[in-house]
């Protein structure tokens, strides 16, 4: 029995040679270990966590700025409600015409400025009902008050202001009232009640356009009750104060020109003696006389 042999062929043998190509490549790259597959799952986890709170920060930025944005409105819808609600109406008489003033002139106080009183004729207002500017009884017993003054008829002046500002305690003519309460008083020479009055404006209005004429008329009267440390008070806060004011500018100037008015010095008694000096309260003592000797026999 014979054995049957197989002819060589060169596709043999390049079959085997891929073959074992293959199986090296095989060999020298293993396949892929689970801990690296891991390692890739945990990182791309990681990158996803980081996007989802980075979203989360952009969201809650959004919900701020909602917020913030419906504040805004809402300030915005409150003050175009106030405005229309002070606006008046077309058919109001605020919209159509101004308010028609009159002007109160206080006469000059020993040489001192006193501001004119503008004094506003009030007209009620149609948004709610309320009243802009105090109602026109209170301004007219003001200006028969003012009248009574400008007239020297101080007596009544007194009450009639004396009720305004008892009346109208917040009227925007009250500081101007109290202050005609106190100078009525001093017109009439009443220098003490005429202080209370002005001291009683100076602390009651002490915010009010009145104070440099209260401070100056307060000077006066404490010169005239020869309060000297009152006169110094009243003038350092009139000058620290209110140095720019015209009562400031007028008592700087009256104070210039006595410090440079010439010393007016007495004149000579022609009828005294030089040598003599007269003092009240002691007499003046008397000369003797001193008569010449008489010689006997000059006549002789």
């Amino acid at each position: 029995m014979g054995l049957k042999t197989r002819a060589w062929s060169p596709f043999s043998s390049l079959t085997i040679c891929i073959s074992m190509t293959l199986l090296a490549a095989c060999a020298s790259h293993p396949p892929e270990e689970p801990a690296s597959r891991s390692n890739v799952s945990a990182r791309q986890t990681n990158e996803v966590d980081q996007t989802q709170i980075q979203i989360a920060k952009l969201q809650e930025k959004i919900q701020d700025l909602e917020v913030r944005l419906s504040a805004l409105n809402d300030k915005i819808n409150l003050e175009n409600g106030f405005t229309s609600a002070n606006s008046p109406a077309p058919g109001s008489p605020n919209s159509s015409s101004p308010l028609p003033t009159a002007v109160v002139e206080a006469p000059a106080a020993h040489g001192k400025v006193i501001p004119k009183v503008s004094i506003v004729k009030a007209s009620k207002v149609a948004a709610h009902g309320e009243e802009t500017f105090s109602n026109n009884e209170a301004i007219d017993r003001f200006r028969e008050a003012k009248i009574l003054y400008d007239s020297q008829r101080y007596s009544d002046a007194v009450l009639e202001f004396s009720e305004f500002v008892k009346n109208n305690p917040e009227h925007a003519l009250s500081p101007a009232a109290q202050f005609f309460v106190g100078m009525s008083y001093v017109k009439q020479k009443e220098y003490k009640l005429g202080e209370e009055e002005l001291s009683r404006g100076l602390l009651a209005y002490s915010h009010s356009g009145y104070i440099p004429d209260t401070l100056a008329a307060l000077i006066d009267v404490s010169e005239r009750l020869n309060k000297t440390t009152k006169v110094t008070y009243y003038r350092e806060k009139l000058m620290s104060h209110f140095a720019n004011s015209p009562q400031a500018k007028n008592l700087n100037h009256a104070k210039s020109e006595v410090s440079h008015s010439p010393v007016q010095t007495a004149p000579m008694q022609t009828d005294v003696e030089p040598s003599v000096v007269q003092v009240r309260g002691i007499e003046r003592p008397e000369v003797p006389t001193v008569r010449a000797p008489v010689l006997e026999g000059a006549n002789e």
